[in-house]
């Protein structure tokens, strides 16, 4: 339920440079925000452990094109058959969540090492 949020405020970290840090916590943390009610706060310090400009963020999440953005992303993944995150693609193959990336990600460096 807070999908949207969480793109916004990934979207405009990715605006600042600071994308993966702050996917990091969306990611390892996703199960307690997911509980929440209200996972702005939530965000928000995640946002200040990324070391996120605070006036930037700000802006960032009240421009309307960072919500175009995420409309046009979400409409190609449906193309793509993405029906939830993380989804992640690999020579064209589709993986959905962290775990079945990592055994991939394995396999090909193990076939790439032989």
């Amino acid at each position: 339920r807070h999908g949207l949020l969480s793109a916004h405020y990934a979207e405009c970290a990715a605006r600042q440079g600071k994308f993966w840090v702050f996917q990091d916590y969306l990611i390892d943390k996703q199960k307690y925000w997911e509980k929440l009610n209200d996972a702005k706060p939530t965000f928000e310090l995640f946002a200040e452990w990324s070391q996120l400009d605070l006036k930037e963020l700000k802006n960032c999440l009240e421009d309307k094109s960072v919500e175009e953005f995420i409309s046009r992303n979400k409409a190609e993944g449906k193309i793509l058959g993405v029906k939830s995150t993380p989804t992640y693609f690999i020579n064209d193959k589709m993986f959905v969540g962290f775990d079945k990336l990592e055994v991939e990600l394995k396999r090909l460096l193990n076939e790439n090492n032989h």
